[in-house]
């Protein structure tokens, strides 16, 4: 029990961090859709659709693999995050040459878009090869730090891109802003990187590297398999919808970072202290680490997709202008799908080298992901878009729950605390109906006013209804001691 102590308390310092990440996130859009015309917007997004979509490739696990192998590393711990380094430069160049002007084959999408023959490649190289930042200290336990560097980069990328926009209106000066906070990002992780481990840090080993590409390779294919699968349905959207129309429908995206990060957060925390568990032999600590932290996201994450759900016209009329407003069903859509983030099992499976079972899995699932997505736009529009990740999301987790159910012969009800989880989604769903009832009843002058209110009433509703339930007890006794 105490050994989950410290891991849940680095993911509230994660959470907190990563709360304050999504707000500032949350705000850039903000400015952005006052500051650019909705083509120009949509461009913007669809360079974040291309960004992401070499992300979800090009790492291929290894930043995450330091989880894993840092515990175990002794002397040879700087040769590790050495070999991290050299390998995401290699993939930054690899991306940089995939998506340039020579690449005959590059998405149509990029075509006429601001600085498409060298900027686009120059800031997708960057953010690549600084993806190393997003992890390093919190592999090596320092999770604090990690949460002061995500704070901070994300206010810099506020201030820097955001005031571009207002100051210029004009999309190249706010690509331009972009790649120079990637090169910041850089920067910024080479001098710290030599800092603590001197010029050893730039040396890597190929013996090493063997090993982690054998433990990542798995990892990262089944990474790529499941973010492809979260993206395909951008891509389709973005092939069968105007920029118009996809710039509503990326609004509907703006909810996802919300569910990962938080997501993110916790699994970061837990997974230096589950590897810790499974080094020791204790399997059975191991999982009960991830069923708290599966408790905890829930009690974090079900209210507010409570709140988006009922209020997601009025969050996205108020927030982005009335002209995205056709985002609201694919929306509602990703909300229903982003509930199942509290029955993830992944890290789990991350401790027990099932690398393999996760790419067989999300390499299955990936194909339907595309063809519901595909089937879902054509049928029902923007909101059908959203069909295939939603879908699969629960289907893969339900899966994975009874994999590692078989593996580690251990049952289903104990691997999620299943009452807990039902009586905060029950809470939830009860304090948003009275919340959206208060806001059908009463008059709140202007739509600001209701929003905040409805949302007092909701948290007071909820916090009231998980206060009377032993499973949140017994969780706050964990993070006590």
């Amino acid at each position: 029990m105490n050994k989950a102590n410290p891991s849940l308390r680095g993911a509230i310092t994660l959470g907190t961090a990563s709360a304050i990440d999504y707000v500032l996130q949350f705000i850039l859009p903000i400015i952005l859709v006052r500051s650019l015309e909705s083509v120009e917007f949509g461009q913007y997004r669809v360079l974040w659709l291309i960004t992401n979509t070499v992300m979800a490739i090009a790492p291929l696990y290894m930043p995450q693999s330091l989880f894993y192998f840092l515990p175990r590393a002794g002397t040879q711990r700087v040769f590790y995050i050495a070999n991290v380094i050299w390998f995401l430069v290699l993939m930054a160049f690899l991306a940089a040459l995939v998506i340039s002007p020579w690449n005959p084959v590059r998405p149509d999408i990029m075509h006429n878009m601001p600085g498409e023959d060298s900027l686009v490649p120059a800031f997708v190289s960057l953010w690549v090869g600084s993806m190393l930042i997003e992890w390093l200290a919190n592999t090596e336990g320092r999770i604090g730090a990690q949460a002061r560097i995500v704070v901070a980069f994300s206010l810099l990328r506020v201030v820097i891109v955001g005031l571009t926009a207002w100051m210029t209106n004009d999309l190249l000066a706010v690509f331009i802003s972009m790649t120079v906070l990637a090169m910041l990002r850089c920067l910024f992780i080479l001098l710290d990187t030599v800092r603590r481990y001197g010029i050893d840090v730039l040396k890597p080993k190929k013996q090493l590297m063997r090993e982690q590409l054998t433990y990542a390779g798995p990892f990262g294919i089944a990474g790529m398999f499941y973010a492809l699968r979260m993206q395909s349905d951008q891509w389709i959207a973005a092939s069968i919808f105007s920029l118009q129309q996809f710039a509503s429908f990326s609004i509907s995206l703006v909810v996802l970072p919300l569910a990962n990060l938080i997501r993110q957060a916790v699994s970061n925390a837990i997974l230096p202290a589950m590897n810790t568990c499974h080094h020791a032999g204790d399997i059975q600590g191991a999982i009960k680490i991830n069923r708290d932290a599966n408790t905890l996201t829930a009690v974090l994450l079900f209210p507010i997709l409570a709140f988006l759900f009922v209020f997601a016209e009025d969050v996205i009329s108020l927030i982005y202008t009335d002209q995205y407003v056709a985002g609201v069903s694919p929306m509602r859509v990703y909300l229903l799908g982003l509930a199942g983030q509290a029955l993830v099992v992944n890290n789990v499976l991350i401790t027990l080298a099932q690398g393999g079972f996760q790419m067989r899995l999300n390499g299955f699932i990936l194909p339907i992901a595309i063809l519901l997505s595909f089937w879902g736009a054509h049928t029902f529009g923007l909101m059908g878009a959203a069909l295939g990740s939603a879908v699969t999301q629960w289907a893969s987790h339900l899966i994975n729950i009874r994999y590692v159910s078989h593996i580690s012969n251990i049952g289903m009800s104990h691997l999620l605390n299943w009452l807990a989880l039902s009586q905060f989604a029950l809470a939830s769903i009860v304090a948003g109906f009275l919340a959206y009832a208060s806001s059908s009843v009463l008059d709140f002058g202007n739509p600001f006013s209701e929003l905040i209110i409805s949302g007092m009433v909701l948290c007071v509703v909820y916090a009231v209804a998980v206060l009377q339930t032993r499973s949140i007890r017994q969780l706050y006794v964990r993070l006590r001691h």
